[in-house]
């Protein structure tokens, strides 16, 4: 894509360069609704994470459904486009300055928007909130959807008010879970009416065929993770908000019960050489392997055996309902929506956050019944394909569109009480 000054936004050419490649013709699904929708996607980076993988499987879902759905990236390319592209959905890069911020970007968005012209936008997270959201009330974008993906509260002052003040512009605010809708409502004093829960979702096929088509063996040898016996692990980004440092603090009395375990930590982030530093002082260096970037989870998943998540706040985090979908024994703190993805002891064990004794238990207890373990694994994942597969997601969103719709009526067969509602919060 060509580098363009932001300050040549307003002429007509911009378009142009923010092609959506070559995947942009829309191949409608054979059971075509009445009246498809045009809907926009808008995440504020591509690279790899919870929130943009609901972004690429809910655009993917309704263009199954016939639904011509588009995904924008306010902060350029990234490592997620050839899968975005390659699913063949259409993508908007907008060009972002190298260096600091771009206050214009409404405005970039507001001609995509005018040009594209279409029925739906739905954002996601504070600057697609923003930004978008004032590029959809000056586009008069019939249906404005907004979805936050959680935080730690209360957040900034001045995110909480622009955000209050934003959401009279929509006509709904989405949280992932009861607790980040109440979070909402609590601290932005966003009103109870503009607010639903819709639990998010993955396409747990997909994350199943690609973990079968990988060479588990091989990909723990190449990790350097075949000389344990068992392998526990967790792919997030590493940041103070995962809870790593009581996972690594945890170690010493797991490896006290259990001395062949191998903890694998993916992903990046700020604390990446701090938690290397706690690793050695703690003495537990040998049995941690720090593996770098995943822009896809796919080929990590098979490297472990029980997947530990020590968050410290969370919505509804999608690390756990991929191990979900894959079978994976779970062990995570009952922070935000966790307690309601996990339910203790028949499909994961919960311990409090910020203790590495409860984790460290908590752990030992699967290691010490790897039976249980898998029963437990098992049973996770019968409830994902109940309740948290992407397409449980995709028709809750899909009736809020058509609710907010003012020229929409019910998508037959799609939607309605046997596909569930997008609740009030």
């Amino acid at each position: 894509m060509e580098n363009l000054n932001p300050e040549t936004l307003v002429e007509d050419r911009i378009l142009d360069s923010l092609s959506p490649g070559p995947h942009a013709a829309w191949k409608a699904s054979a059971h075509a609704p009445a009246r498809p929708l045009k809907i926009l996607q808008v995440s504020h980076d591509l690279h790899a994470g919870g929130l943009q993988r609901v972004v690429i499987d809910l655009a993917q879902g309704l263009r199954r459904l016939g639904h011509d759905a588009h995904i924008c990236s306010l902060r350029g390319t990234g490592p997620l486009e050839a899968e975005i592209r390659g699913r063949g959905i259409p993508l908007w890069p907008m060009p972002w300055p190298q260096t600091g911020s771009d206050r214009w970007m409404f405005l970039k968005v507001l001609r995509l928007l005018r040009t594209q012209r279409y029925d739906v936008i739905h954002t996601h997270n504070t600057q697609p909130f923003l930004d978008g959201g004032l590029a959809a009330f000056l586009a008069r974008v019939p249906v404005r959807v907004h979805t936050d993906h959680a935080r730690a509260f209360p957040d900034r002052l001045r995110y909480m008010v622009m955000e209050r003040l934003m959401s009279h512009g929509y006509g709904k605010v989405v949280g992932v879970s009861a607790h980040t809708a109440d979070n909402l409502r609590r601290y932005e004093g966003i009103d109870s009416a503009r607010l639903s829960v819709i639990l998010n979702g993955i396409d747990g096929a997909w994350y199943r065929a690609e973990r079968d088509r990988l060479d588990a063996s091989r990909l723990r040898r190449e990790a350097g993770l075949d000389r344990f016996g068992r392998v526990i692990g967790l792919g997030v980004r590493l940041e103070e908000q995962k809870g790593i440092r009581y996972l690594l603090e945890a170690m010493p009395a797991i490896l006290a019960r259990h001395p062949d375990t191998g903890l694998a930590v993916a992903g990046t982030g700020s604390l990446g050489d701090d938690l290397k530093e706690r690793a050695r002082a703690l003495g537990i260096a040998d049995n941690v392997r720090f593996l770098g970037a995943y822009p896809q989870l796919t080929p990590f998943y098979p490297l472990i055996d029980i997947f530990v998540l020590p968050s410290l706040w969370e919505g509804l985090p999608l690390c756990l309902l991929e191990a979900m979908s894959l079978g994976l024994p779970i062990v995570a703190t009952r922070v935000g929506g966790v307690g309601d993805l996990i339910e203790d002891g028949r499909t994961g064990s919960l311990a409090p956050p910020m203790d590495a004794v409860p984790l460290a238990a908590a752990v030992n207890a699967l290691l010490d019944d790897p039976g249980r373990a898998e029963a437990m694994g098992l049973e996770a994942r019968r409830v994902f394909d109940a309740r948290y597969d992407s397409g449980v997601m995709v028709d809750r969103y899909l009736e809020l569109y058509r609710e907010l719709d003012p020229k929409g009526k019910a998508d037959p067969g799609r939607t309605g009480p046997g596909k569930g509602s997008a609740g009030t919060a």
